[in-house]
C-alpha cells in the first residue's frame, strides 16, 4: 500500500491484511510515549470494525492498560496466572465490550519469572481464537521486552515514539533489536505530532524524521493539549463521530490500515498541500 503526501509517497509495506490473526507488540525504549493510549485506542478503533481483540498488559508490577480501557474496577487473574495454569482463559479474559478483551498484568511481580516457552504456547492459543493480540509493553528493554520478543508467535510490533530526537533515536534502538529477534514486520506510529513545530523549524518534516529512523510508518497521531481526557473520559470507546477528537480519528485510520485500507495519512485530522513543510 502507499500513499501520495503532495509530491511523496509513504509506503505501508506488509501491514494491511483483511484476515488479521496476529500478535503485536506496542513498544518503546522510551517512557511517556504514549503506548498504554496507543493500544487502548487502536484496540477500541479494531473492535469497532468487528474484529475480535484481545489487549494484554505486559507492564508488571506497573500496569495502566486496565484505566485506559476503563477496567481498573474489575477485579481478574492475572496473565502470570493464566501461564502458570492456575486459572482458565475464561477467568482472566475481561470482556471489555462485545469484540474486546482484556487480560491484566500482576500487581506484585517484576516479571523476572517469565519465561519464552509458557509465554509462546499461551500466545499461539490466543491467536486461535482472536483476530489481534496486542502486547502493551514496559518502557525500556529488560527481560519482559527480551522473552516476548522471543517468542515465535510474536511477529509484528509498533514501536511508538514522540516528534523529539531522543525518542526517535530510542525508536531507531528498539527496531534494531527486534529485527535482531526476527520480528521482520516493524512499524513506526509517531505520537504527539505538532505541526506547527515542524512549519517553524523546530522539529524535523515528517520524510527527514523517516529517513532518520528507518523504520516504515504507519500513522502519525497529532499533539493535543487534553490528551489525557482521552483515557480519564474514556474517549478512546466508539462514540458520537461528532465528538471525536483527531488523536482518535488518527487512531481509526492506523486501524483501517491494519485491516488492508489506503487512508490518508491524515484523512480527518488536518488539510496538507503540494509540498508542504510537514513533509
Amino acid at each position: 500500500m502507499s500513499e501520495t503526501i503532495g509530491y511523496k509517497k509513504i509506503h505501508f509495506n506488509g501491514l494491511g491484511r483483511k484476515n488479521l490473526n496476529k500478535i503485536v507488540m506496542v513498544t518503546s525504549l522510551k517512557g511517556g510515549v504514549g503506548k498504554t493510549t496507543v493500544t487502548a485506542g487502536l484496540s477500541h478503533a479494531l473492535a469497532g470494525r468487528g474484529k475480535n481483540v484481545i489487549a494484554i498488559d505486559m507492564d508488571f508490577g506497573v500496569r495502566g492498560l486496565d484505566i485506559a480501557l476503563g477496567m481498573e474496577s474489575y477485579a481478574a487473574p492475572s496473565i502470570v496466572e493464566w501461564l502458570e495454569g492456575t486459572c482458565e482463559l475464561r477467568n482472566a479474559a475481561l470482556p471489555v465490550n462485545e469484540y474486546l478483551t482484556f487480560i491484566a498484568a500482576p500487581i506484585n511481580e517484576g516479571g523476572e519469572n517469565l519465561k519464552t516457552e509458557p509465554l509462546n504456547t499461551c500466545l499461539l492459543e490466543l491467536k486461535k481464537h482472536y483476530d489481534i493480540v496486542f502486547l502493551d509493553m514496559p518502557a525500556g528493554g529488560g527481560h519482559i521486552f527480551d522473552t516476548v520478543s522471543s517468542c515465535s508467535a510474536v511477529t509484528e510490533a509498533l514501536v511508538v515514539a514522540t516528534h523529539n530526537e531522543n525518542s526517535l533515536r530510542a525508536a531507531q534502538k528498539v527496531a534494531g533489536e527486534l529485527t535482531g529477534k526476527g520480528i521482520s514486520r516493524i512499524h513506526l506510529i509517531l505520537n504527539c505530532f505538532a505541526p506547527d513545530k515542524v512549519r517553524e523549524g523546530e522539529a524535523r518534516p515528517i520524510l527527514e524524521t523517516l529517513f532518520q529512523v528507518s523504520v516504515p510508518l504507519v500513522g502519525v497521531v497529532p499533539y493535543e493539549p487534553s490528551a489525557d481526557n482521552l483515557v480519564h473520559n474514556q474517549l478512546l470507546a466508539p462514540h458520537d463521530q461528532n465528538k471525536i477528537c483527531n488523536g482518535k480519528r488518527a487512531l481509526d485510520n492506523i486501524a483501517a490500515r491494519m485491516c488492508g485500507k489506503n487512508i490518508p495519512l491524515f484523512k480527518g485530522i488536518m488539510k496538507t498541500k503540494p509540498r508542504s513543510r510537514l513533509f
